[in-house]
């Protein structure tokens, strides 16, 4: 038992232990290791939503069969032990409760079953406060697969808002010496990680209305986002299997954090900042050109717009710059919830515009690259969290952006800076990512010293 999770691990072990006493079930023998883990993550991922500030979301499972076949991205789940026993088990014990069945139970729509932790199973966690409990709950199968290849798949179907409904569909890779090095640096990266936990300083209103906008963005795609403290590891997701394509890092709760907000978290109760390269894919293209980056990529793009609105449209920009990299094809119509003709403009006029502006790095776009140059910067983040993973110190990657301990924010931009000059040959602007103060007197004063 470890004694880190020895809380979490005893709860686990009567359940199981309940699981195998039900009436009309043969007790498991060589397979008990595998109920084991199935109960685990039941228990990880409802209770550690209802135990947390995120009490009002819901934990998703998949109940089709087809989904636990033996493969590289499942190695521990089967149908038989994870639904039949485990599952149903715990739903029978009442410890779990379905809130919502998905498109295997028969249910029209992309939705996964959903169902949350029962107030029998939260009692067991009982004097163990929310801003603790994600450092008690262990955060990740040391099973799972940590370099993911995955495609997108269009299934024909369209949602409310008249968008297709696209599925991702993992794909099976053979392993190299590149996904190995890979996947033994983020087993350093994850070791990290785990030993410290993170948390939001944020008020009640906050965080309920930070849950709203995760609620909203899930219901408008199709599918189940949640902040769950206990996602404190990373995998790297490619798009194809020769790892060319992406590459970005996903999985820890952080991320699902609207931006304005990051500057609230903290690490192991002590503030942080993040920093992020200021225009990283404009300044990679033209440095890859040898030219000189214009002094903002995405201003002026939209004229006569003054303002509040400026900084809105300056996004929109960003947002129609990025669109244009990663698109395979000459798009025909503006990306998926933009509004351009609230600003007097429409997608042709704007295509045209940022051609003319990005005429020497121009023919990159609507050739896919954007996802080569995604590989780039993914590597460069390994390289930077590498760098402070040797030094026991958790960095949390955002993309192109990262948070750490303030105390550590000199060293930070100077690991950054080196990593984009050794490959490009060229300086980039590392800007401070400061949206939202915190509230003073609300709650601990936390720690500013890194020796503290």
């Amino acid at each position: 038992m470890t004694y880190k999770y020895k809380t979490f691990e005893q709860i686990v072990d009567h359940i199981v232990e309940e699981i195998q006493a039900l009436p009309d079930r043969r007790r498991l023998g060589k397979d008990l290791p595998k109920l084991t883990a199935s109960v685990t993550k039941l228990i990880r991922d409802s209770a550690g939503l209802h135990l947390t500030r995120a009490r009002h979301q819901e934990a998703s499972i998949h109940k089709g069969a087809g989904y636990y076949s033996s493969n590289r991205y499942n190695k521990t789940h089967t149908y038989r032990i994870h639904i039949n026993r485990a599952f149903e088990g715990m739903i029978e014990l009442g410890y779990i409760f379905v809130t919502k069945k998905g498109a295997s139970d028969g249910s029209a729509g992309k939705f996964l079953t959903r169902y949350v932790a029962t107030s029998k199973l939260t009692e067991l966690f009982v004097g163990i406060s929310p801003e603790t409990i994600s450092a008690l709950l262990p955060p990740l199968d040391p099973n799972a697969e940590t370099i993911i290849c995955q495609e997108k798949n269009y299934s024909g179907l369209f949602n409310k808002q008249g968008c297709e409904i696209t599925h991702k569909v993992l794909l099976d890779y053979k392993d190299n010496t590149e996904s190995q090095r890979m996947r033994q640096n983020l087993a350093q990266i994850n070791k990290v990680l785990a030993k410290s936990w993170f948390d939001l300083d944020v008020t009640t209103a906050e965080m309920e209305a930070v849950e709203e906008e995760i609620r909203k963005k899930s219901k408008e795609n199709d599918y189940n986002l949640h902040i769950n403290y206990a996602n404190r590891s990373l995998h790297r997701t490619f798009n194809n299997i020769e790892f060319t394509h992406g590459g970005r890092f996903y999985g820890g709760w952080w991320e699902l954090v609207p931006s304005r907000l990051r500057s609230r978290i903290v690490i192991n109760g002590k503030r942080t900042e993040e920093y992020d390269y200021s225009g990283l894919h404009p300044n990679m293209l033209y440095a890859m050109e040898g030219k000189a980056l214009p002094s903002d990529p995405y201003d002026d793009l939209i004229k006569d717009v003054l303002g509040d609105d400026a900084e809105e449209v300056r996004k929109i920009c960003k947002k129609a710059f990025n669109a244009m990299l990663n698109a395979s094809q000459k798009m025909k119509g503006q990306p998926k919830g933009m509004r351009l003709s609230d600003y007097g403009t429409n997608w042709a006029n704007l295509s045209a515009a940022i051609m003319e502006r990005h005429k020497p790095i121009a023919h990159y776009f609507y050739t896919g690259f954007g996802k080569k140059l995604q590989r780039i910067d993914s590597d460069m983040a390994e390289e930077v969290m590498l760098f402070f993973a040797n030094e026991g110190v958790p960095v949390l990657p955002s993309h192109d952006s990262f948070t750490m301990h303030q105390g550590y924010q000199e060293d930070l931009q100077k690991v950054m800076g080196e990593v984009f000059r050794d490959r490009f040959g060229q300086e980039i602007g590392i800007k401070l990512e400061c949206k939202m103060p915190y509230v003073e007197g609300d709650g601990e004063i936390l720690s500013m010293s890194i020796e503290d």
